[in-house]
């Protein structure tokens, strides 16, 4: 809660305005979820704020404030199909709706293909409907960068020279969906469709080149082909199908199986050159495709902005020396070893062990926007406090006294608004396929308890989460671009637990070009032989309303590795279960 009184001539001060400067000038965790203006402080007889006098915010539970603006419609229209929702009204905030920073891409895409144009960092320091809809533009005023040339030589982002240094293996390393088409759907079209997504983003038929640093040969697109192949064999092999037909090293980057009868088709792309925002985009870019080549319209898919190839080298140009500073603070205290011995090289992907927890609707609902509302938090702040505290009290059950919880945070890396200062502009990134992902080491400390499932101290311990990783610099975007790609050194040692919260991926639609099984987030496989490169990986993926899953992947027990216990105990308390 916030109370401010306008300065001279101010009078008409809103609070959507103090709150979007505060999100500007301040770091997240201490912007107000409420601003109240008042003409005065009231004070008590000796002076002083008068707290119990501070009036509580005017809401209005239950009641959507409609839009009455043609920007304001246009807003709650984008925001509303981006987060699956009937109907949004313009006082409600995007992330507090449910929203988080990947959904916040395809939002820009959703706007933008309404004629509305805003900035990443927009709709972070505008979070509400109406707020948004007053900066957007109906000029698209992004900045023509003339030095960004999609082709050539580039070196890989900091994700990819992470991934050489791991392993070598990576020939089985995909990621695939499969997708609904039309009835009318020909070869003819299909080859046409297909040409022209690959033709657009140009890391669908760059080469990887391996060394001591990783990168790519990214060729024009004037010869660009898009292989693929008809075949009525099961989903499974479909996959496989496709996956031996990729050749990363000779530019064969994506491949399809076109399953005819079953109006299906399965696209498989080397993960060294994509994600899961770019899966959108290419699920729009194939619909988009159709409806141009089903009106007799040529196939002209939108522009993309900033290429992959020129964000890397603003990435590796971008000044986050003083960010170092944060990653070279020592560690509260040692991080105990959650295994009974460390990784060695026999420890791969054949060998790890999956185990999947799910909770119901309700707990999805309240872990998406309940909780998050309430306490003027993110997704990601609440799913890493129940990682937090699991720890905590698993570690406290082997009689141990660590309370702070040192975790490998995975984030979709698409944050443009991070290198906007020494780039002189904002990348325009909501349609650039790519591998963005970023890894960062962070701390966080839920704080020690008596009872680790108690309201009152889960509630603190959701405030000290959040404000640790509101400490981290630029969403930890920098930390790989400063190891990677300037040679940074840092000493600490590797955490031993991933988190990636995976961010909604809608499944099951019957939409043409949209995902057909409800799969609960992308298909992805690994080459048996990559080596895992930490004991445990936490993934929780949402996918509302049905389930929140949780999938932990530690290594399968061996003489000394993590014991099918430990597994059993912290994965059902890291999915919101007591």
């Amino acid at each position: 809660m916030g109370y401010v009184i306008p300065a001279g001539g101010r009078e008409d001060l809103r609070p959507d305005e103090v709150k979007a400067w505060a999100a500007e000038h301040m770091v997240e965790y201490m912007v107000p979820a409420h601003i109240v203006v008042l003409e005065e402080f009231p004070l008590t007889a000796n002076g002083k704020l008068d707290r119990g006098a501070l009036p509580e915010p005017t809401r209005v539970t239950g009641v959507i404030v409609r839009p009455t603006t043609d920007d304001e419609r246009a807003v709650c229209a984008a925001v509303a199909a981006v987060l699956r929702l009937e109907e949004v009204g313009v006082d409600q905030d995007f992330f507090q709706l449910g929203g988080d920073s990947i959904l916040a891409v395809s939002l820009l895409s959703t706007l933008r293909e309404a004629g509305l144009h805003v900035t990443a960092r927009q709709i972070f320091t505008h979070p509400t409907v109406g707020a948004l809809a007053a900066v957007a533009s109906r000029e698209d005023l992004s900045v023509v960068d003339h030095r960004d040339i999609a082709t050539g030589p580039v070196v890989g982002a900091p994700i990819v020279q992470w991934l050489g240094e791991t392993t070598d293996a990576i020939d089985g390393f995909v990621q695939s969906v499969v997708l609904n088409t039309p009835a009318e759907l020909t070869a003819d079209a299909l080859d046409t469709i297909l040409t022209a997504v690959v033709r657009q983003h140009p890391m669908l038929r760059a080469r990887l080149v391996r060394g001591d640093r990783w990168g790519f040969d990214i060729p024009d697109a004037d010869e660009a082909v898009a292989p693929w192949q008809e075949s009525e064999r099961p989903l499974d092999e479909c996959v496989t199908l496709a996956t031996e037909g990729l050749d990363p090293d000779g530019g064969v980057m994506l491949r399809a199986v076109w399953r005819r009868t079953a109006r299906q088709l399965v696209l498989v792309a080397h993960h060294v050159v994509i994600d899961g925002v770019s899966w959108r985009i290419l699920m729009d870019d194939l619909a988009t495709a159709w409806r141009q080549l089903a009106s007799a319209a040529p196939v002209e898919l939108p522009p993309v902005g900033t290429s992959f190839r020129r964000w890397t080298q603003l990435l590796e140009r971008a000044a986050f020396d003083a960010d170092s500073t944060y990653y070279r603070r020592p560690l509260p205290g040692e991080d105990r070893p959650l295994g009974r011995r460390p990784l060695s090289a026999a420890d791969t992907v054949a060998r790890e062990r999956l185990r999947t927890v799910s909770v119901g609707p309700e707990v999805t609902a309240e872990l998406l926007g309940g909780t998050p509302a309430a306490f003027h938090a993110g997704v990601n702040d609440v799913l890493l406090t129940g990682l937090a505290v699991a720890l905590a009290r698993w570690r406290r059950g082997l009689g141990q006294d660590q309370t702070f919880a040192y975790i490998e945070l995975e984030g979709h890396g698409r944050e443009p608004r991070f290198v906007a200062g020494s780039a002189g502009f904002e990348p325009e990134l909501s349609r650039t396929v790519g591998w963005f992902t970023t890894l960062a080491p962070v701390v966080v400390d839920p704080g020690a308890a008596t009872d680790f499932t108690a309201p009152a101290y889960l509630t603190a311990a959701l405030k000290k989460v959040k404000e640790d990783l509101a400490r981290v610099p630029d969403n930890g975007v920098s930390y790989g671009a400063l190891r990677h790609l300037t040679g940074t050194g840092f000493d600490a040692p590797a955490p031993q637990v991933l988190f990636n919260y995976l961010g909604r991926f809608e499944a099951g639609s019957s939409e043409y070009w949209q995902l057909a099984h409800k799969t609960g987030q992308l298909g992805e496989r690994r080459d048996p032989r990559m080596r895992l490169p930490r004991p445990w990986s936490s993934t929780p993926s949402p996918n509302p309303p049905a389930m929140a899953p949780t999938n932990w992947s530690p290594p399968s027990p061996g003489p000394t590795a993590c014991s099918p216990t430990t597994t059993s105990r912290l994965s059902p308390a890291t999915s919101g279960r007591p």
